[in-house]
């Protein structure tokens, strides 16, 4: 699977960071179980998902798979802000 990141990145023109944030900073997923990202500020608008390790985790609609041990960053793109959650499988 190829992740695209065209268009995401922090805004310095309008959106803010704060405006746009995941509840937890860090979770903890067991292998093959699943979590679900809360991400606040992001009601009603397109969100663009991807892991920066799909070896350790995926991610899709914000829930998180767990695949083996490890630690990587899940990321969510609203609005040309970038938020990140650290996950540790």
């Amino acid at each position: 699977m190829l992740l695209s990141a065209v268009g995401c990145h922090r805004s310095e023109e309008g959106a803010q960071s704060s405006e746009v944030f995941f509840r937890e900073n860090s979770v903890t997923v067991e292998k093959y179980e699943t979590y679900t990202l809360e991400l606040q500020g992001a009601e009603g608008k397109q969100i663009e998902w991807k892991t920066n390790d799909e070896a350790v985790a995926t991610v899709q609609d914000g829930v998180i798979c767990g695949w083996k041990k490890g630690n990587t960053q899940i990321l969510a793109c609203v609005d040309g802000v970038e938020v990140s959650c650290s996950v540790i499988v």
